[in-house]
């Protein structure tokens, strides 16, 4: 007989493998397969073909493969992937962060690919497709194990499992798996570096701090704003301010060959990045984004059309989300050690992203910024789900048909964006209220209610101040 404590024990678990089986049959049998190497993703995976199969590093023979392969396959609409540095070579626009997880699963598609008549060895086939968005897919599926992992070390196991379904049913994350995209695969390091700060047991650990420094060296040359994950283990276990500057100290002071191994290693796998750099445009530092006129607004970030814009805002698309806010005070009144890391990295990431000019970050449903952070963002809904249940029976349904309802919500919306009648982008409060929970709309009428297009100049809401290029 099985006992009731086992089931128990089991119950997180249990819920991860009905997430896993959810997302398999979602991503792979409901959803038609298509071409994930596509726009941005194109960019990220161009290192791969670039310099393994055609060897062409400096990218001067683009019209003797990359234009044809392009042309075959419809990858982009243009080139906006690729940067010039002068008139005859071209450097990649996006770090190589991302390449770097292509990388295993590319050379798998390309061995099989060699060994079978068809499709072509040529880096944009059916087969490179399948390999890189399966191996992206695993990345996520590996994540969701280390999430799980990471949150026990917080909560018990119901309040882990339910975490961990809100977490793919109540905002975007399941949208993004499968698609090869960086935030799928950055997600895997925010949940691995969650997982050996969780279960960290001494804060100076050598073996630690490599592994974060690696780790947060990564994320760096993935998206390089990405590297304040930092702040989750410098901070993780402080509980006071005074407690921070008494570690800094340390730091410096007792630890300081810890700190420059650290920074060594942070700076072996950022070298990556700055290599290709001088080598291939001649300078150790590369703004790849001035082609297109973005920014980080540092000044004047857009705060209130990040979170609340009709057109992408966070808590908008996102609403359950707003709800996890009201997990701060439960995390501060339970845990102090994790409050101060959790609230610093949310503060800091939530004004760095939505200090880029263009804040609602192209096409997707909701704010696809925030997808990665979300493996620390989900924390106080995590807190704020195990205060509840301790609550009267009243508070208790009321707290669980809200929940419900935003979880409803946003698999509708999710359904209403795979049918197209959710867009892409320039969504308006009236374009909105059009399409709210309707299953069949008039395009032209929603066009109608949309922002005309999607120019920078055109559709955000200035601020008057000299922006800061970094």
């Amino acid at each position: 007989m099985i006992k009731i404590s086992s089931l128990k024990y089991s119950l997180s678990k249990l819920t991860l493998v009905l997430i896993i089986f959810f997302l398999t049959l979602y991503k792979f049998v409901v959803l038609p397969q298509q071409n994930t190497l596509n726009w941005d993703n194109y960019g990220y995976y161009l290192y791969l073909p670039t310099f393994f199969i055609y060897h062409d590093p400096h990218m001067t023979h683009l019209n003797e493969w990359l234009v044809p392969a392009n042309d075959k396959y419809k990858n982009t609409p243009n080139l906006y992937q690729i940067n010039p540095v002068n008139d005859t070579c071209n450097i990649i626009r996006y770090p190589v962060g991302q390449a770097l997880f292509y990388a295993p699963f590319f050379f798998l598609a390309h061995g099989v690919t060699l060994l079978t008549p068809s499709p072509p060895p040529d880096g944009f086939s059916l087969m490179y497709q399948l390999f890189i968005r399966w191996g992206c897919f695993i990345y996520l599926i590996a994540a969701l194990v280390l999430m799980r992992k990471a949150l026990l070390c917080i909560f018990n196991e119901k309040t882990t499992a339910v975490t961990l379904i809100l977490l793919i049913l109540g905002v975007n994350l399941h949208l993004y798996a499968g698609t090869s995209s960086p935030h799928e695969t950055l997600f895997l390091i925010y949940a691995l570096m969650l997982y050996i700060t969780a279960k960290r047991t001494h804060y100076f650990s050598l073996s630690f701090w490599l592994k974060a420094a690696a780790l947060t060296a990564l994320a760096c040359i993935t998206r390089p704003t990405d590297v304040i994950i930092v702040l989750i283990p410098l901070l993780w276990g402080l509980k006071s301010l005074r407690e921070i500057l008494s570690y800094l100290m340390l730091w410096f002071s007792k630890k300081i060959h810890i700190f420059f191994i650290s920074l060594f290693t942070f700076g072996a796998v950022l070298f990556i990045q700055l290599l290709y750099w001088k080598i291939y445009a001649g300078s150790w530092i590369n703004y790849t984004y001035d082609a297109t006129g973005e920014f980080l607004n540092l000044k004047s970030p857009y705060i209130i059309e990040f979170l609340f814009s009709f057109r992408k805002g966070w808590f908008i698309y996102s609403p359950l989300m707003f709800l996890a806010l009201f997990g701060f005070i439960s995390m501060y009144r339970q845990r102090k050690d994790i409050f101060i890391p959790v609230v610093a990295f949310y503060v800091i990431n939530l004004y760095l992203l939505s200090s880029w000019i263009t804040w609602w970050y192209g096409d997707s449903f909701s704010s696809r910024a925030m997808v990665q952070s979300l493996a620390i963002t989900i924390i106080p809904l995590g807190f704020l789900y195990d205060d509840i249940k301790k609550k009267k029976t009243l508070i208790k349904s009321l707290f669980y048909g809200l929940l419900f309802i935003l979880v409803s919500l946003n698999l509708f919306q999710t359904w209403q964006f795979h049918k197209s009648i959710f867009p892409l982008d320039r969504l308006t409060r009236k374009a909105y209220s059009y399409i709210f929970l309707k299953t069949k709309i008039d395009v032209d009428k929603r066009e109608s209610l949309m922002l005309i297009n999607r120019n920078i100049d055109e559709t955000f809401i200035p601020n008057h101040c000299c922006p800061i290029k970094i």
